[in-house]
């Protein structure tokens, strides 16, 4: 089990940490690799081109206005939905500048008046934003200029009129430093032919002096904590560089970036992994060609993946960009034109407008891509390959079948590796720079690593430093060490990863707290471990007291892929009063489910139990196994709107001594929005069995989850029908972030023993209204009900609707 009320609130601050990090710009430093060549390489020029055409895009994005839509999604354990959301914009000139103007949010339409508040609040922010930069940020306007050496951009300082799309756009705005970069092969992405580039940053996370400002710089002289403070961020930014990895699909015909994404592949070295473990973050931006020639933003994401000691949790943000049209702006790139003129970017083909400017060529010594008629190309990049490359390949430069050329190790180069030292992973490997790479080389290197006992994962990359010479490799080593494992002060590779180490170093822990009508509070805590015996399972001792006392052991595991989505099973012992009878039901028990999940949308499962009750004087051994099935099309799990939930089960009650009971369940609710936010919510429920249920096992009729209006197991019995109907209206703007509303319902129901019959049972109903929040995972109910047929006058606290 878990909350999401409490687990969720960490998923939220996640995802928007991610989705606004900044990369820290700094200057360059020497590489971490053995051995880089100080001359430029010209998969450094061609990278130089990629780098001014994505400016040249990023200028051209301001002529431009167009429609966005935003969606956050937040997934728990099991894939269940936390929290979703999706808004839809427009963005226009006005006042000189680009507004963000809503239209809808989460399907609602927003009304004129606020969204004119909006627009003039966002104008407002927008001003004070550029005052600031224009303060804090004095440096020269950029400007791009044409050449003998082609398309030239001079970024200088920030643009203070830069739209704030344009800006979160290119979130990903890295400071790519040359001979960082390799070349992993060719592809084809959408049906277009690319190059696909890797880039390993060693300056990415950095927070130096010279990014400082000067009040900054006027501080006072740091301290020994300051100092320390220092350290460890620099520590962990050296980590993060190490885990950091940029990829880059570009089309060599137009130097143009036509996707990029970013990824930390590990980050286990972060602070405070008893409480949270970051699995991965991911981002990725997609350039598409809403006119011929001109290439703008068509979508970002970021991902999440983290862990808490409740399980495995997802985080998505995706923005897309859509109907692009020319702007009323006060400045746009044009460039003269030319006699002999050349449709097209010096450079960069394919763009129209722009002239050709000599001296520029295609892409050089890439077989396949033609150069630019009437161009020529500096002396130094005029090595062609002698054979075009397939459309798809797992290699970088092409190379004659009949006498390749021997590959050379040029260049070795660690990633992934936290805490043991480049040499050191080196020299496990076993090469050296000068070496000819053998064709079984790389299988060869990753069975010496893994041999080694120091990594939980190893992987070897072949790459290329260059576009036209097919010997120059450099071996990309990208390690995990196991916990426990670094480079000791005096050289060498040191473990402490010794059985107590490797449990400590997977301990998690999380609190609990929650509340059940009927059985009150329930606090306590629980302690996890995460992927001890290396499967990916989580193992998890929840101790709780109060309205539910438990002590249990439990394990989980999730899959990606494959026939099942997750399995969970778990041993323990719980104990809480039956409302009804006010006797203590006490259980020792073992159980297990496994389901499988399709695109969010449909859930099927199947599970079994044993368990030994101990129930006032009844003592009985009872076994089931049973299955289920939901079609759940509900987006918004928090506020349901235009959705339907479908469900149904059977399971079988196996007494010792006594014939089995079957019984059966369906579950039907409709979620319809009325009136601007207003949702009209009903439900239908029917619990049946055939034959009389023992009394720990009865069905309850009564409080917030079925009959409100009347106490917890106020009526019990072996079959019952459930009704609602409810009406809630949000009183606060559709633009709120969270909802403060009212609501009105009734809820009817009946229930009957198995000798009696349901229709002839006494229909119970009670009607109200309530009061509820929704602050992203916070949700709280406070409804006052009453009985229509005695069952008098409450209060009813829950997080979240009942249904």
């Amino acid at each position: 089990m878990y909350s999401p009320v409490s687990s969720a609130v960490l998923a939220l601050f996640l995802l928007g940490t991610c989705s606004s990090f900044a990369i820290a710009q700094t200057s360059p430093k020497p590489p971490t690799s053995q051995s880089k060549s100080a001359a430029k390489s010209d998969l450094d020029a061609f990278m130089e081109k990629v780098l001014a055409r994505r400016e040249v895009n990023r200028k051209m994005l301001n002529q431009y206005v167009l429609d966005e839509t935003e969606a956050f999604d937040v997934f728990g354990p099991g894939q269940w939905p936390l929290y979703r959301t999706k808004r839809d914009y427009t963005w226009y000139e006005r006042e000189g500048m680009h507004v963000r103007s809503p239209v809808r949010f989460n399907g609602v339409t927003v009304k004129e008046s606020e969204r004119q508040q909006y627009e003039t609040e966002w104008i407002r922010r927008e001003q004070k934003r550029q005052e600031r930069k224009a303060k804090n940020e004095p440096q020269e306007a950029g400007d791009i200029s044409f050449g003998s050496e082609g398309l030239q951009v001079n970024r200088g300082g920030a643009v203070t009129s830069e739209p704030r799309f344009v800006s979160e756009a290119y979130f990903m705005d890295f400071k790519f430093e040359p001979g960082n970069y390799y070349l992993a092969g060719r592809e084809k992405l959408e049906g277009q032919d690319v190059l696909r580039i890797e880039y390993y940053p060693t300056n990415l996370f950095n927070d130096e002096d010279d990014e400082k400002t000067p009040r900054e710089m006027k501080k006072k002289k740091p301290s020994k904590n300051d100092e320390k403070q220092k350290q460890f961020e620099q520590d962990i930014n050296r980590k993060m560089n190490k885990t950091a990895l940029v990829t880059l699909w570009v089309d060599p015909a137009e130097h143009q970036i036509v996707k990029y994404t970013f990824d930390n592949v590990w980050m286990d070295f972060l602070p405070a992994g008893w409480l949270v473990r970051i699995d991965d973050i991911r981002a990725s931006m997609t350039m598409g060609q809403p006119f011929p020639g001109v290439w703008l933003p068509r979508g970002m994401n970021i991902h999440a993946g983290f862990t808490l000691a409740l399980g495995s949790y997802e985080a998505g943000y995706d923005r897309t960009f859509s109907n692009y049209r020319e702007a009323e702006v006060k400045t746009k790139i044009t460039v003269p034109k030319l006699e002999s003129g050349v449709p097209g970017v010096p450079g960069v083909p394919g763009v129209p407008g722009v002239p050709r400017v000599p001296g520029v060529p295609g892409v050089p010594g890439v077989p396949g891509v033609p150069r630019v008629p009437g161009v020529l190309a500096p002396a130094a990049l005029e090595a062609p390959l002698a054979l075009e490359a397939p459309s798809h390949s797992e290699h970088g430069p092409s190379v004659s079948e009949d006498q390749p050329p021997a590959e050379t190790i040029r260049e070795i180069r660690v990633h992934g590796n936290a805490d043991v030292k480049d040499e050191d992973v080196i020299k496990l490997a076993g090469i050296s720079l000068g070496e000819t790479l053998s064709p079984d080389a790389v299988s060869s290197i990753e069975k010496r690593l893994k041999d080694s006992e120091r990594f939980e994962t190893v992987e070897v990359r072949k790459r290329y430093r260059s576009l036209d010479d097919p010997t120059d490799v450099a071996i990309v080593l990208v390690v995990h060490e196991r916990p426990g494992v670094r480079s000791a002060a005096s050289g060498g590779i040191t473990s402490t990863s010794g059985p107590w180490h490797h449990v400590t170093s997977r301990l998690m822990f999380f609190p609990i707290l929650n509340y059940v009508d009927g059985y009150g509070f329930t606090y306590g805590g629980r302690v996890s471990t995460i992927d001890l015996f290396g499967a990916g399972e989580r193992l998890s001792v929840p101790l709780t007291w109060g309205g539910t006392k438990r002590a249990a052991i439990e394990a989980e595991r999730g899959f990606k892929s494959g026939p099942v989505s997750r399995v969970f099973a778990t041993f323990g012992i719980w104990n809480r009063e039956n409302p009804h009878y006010e006797i203590d039901d006490q259980r020792v028990e073992l159980k297990g489910r496994v389901e499988r999940q399709f695109a969010h949308m449909f859930r099927v499962g199947a599970d079994a139990s044993r368990s030994s009750v101990e129930f006032g004087d009844v003592n009985d051994d009872i076994w089931t196994f049973g299955t289920n099935a939901a079609l759940d099309t509900r987006r918004d799990p928090a506020f349901p709107r235009n959705a339907v939930y479908l469900g149904a089960g059977w399971s079988a009650l196996n007494l010792r001594g006594a014939d089995r009971i079957n019984r059966y369940e369906t579950d039907a609710r409709g979620y319809l929005r009325v009136i601007g936010q207003a949702v009209a919510a009903g439900r239908v429920q029917y619990f049946t069995s055939d034959a009389t249920l023992p009394p720990y096992e009865r069905l309850l009729l009564g409080g917030s989850s079925n009959l409100r209006g009347f106490g917890t197991g106020t009526f019990v019995g072996d079959r019952m029908i459930v009704t609602s109907a409810e009406l809630r209206v949000p009183l606060t703007s559709v633009l709120h972030g969270g909802k403060l509303g009212v609501s009105a319902f009734m809820d009817v129901s009946k229930i009957a023993d198995f000798d009696g019959r349901l229709k002839d049972a006494k229909w119970q109903r009670g009607a109200g209204g309530g009061l509820f929040i929704i602050a992203a995972p916070v949700r709280l109910n406070f409804d006052i009900a009453h009985g229509l047929d005695g069952g008098g006058t409450r209060l009813n606290l829950g997080t979240g609707f009942s249904f």
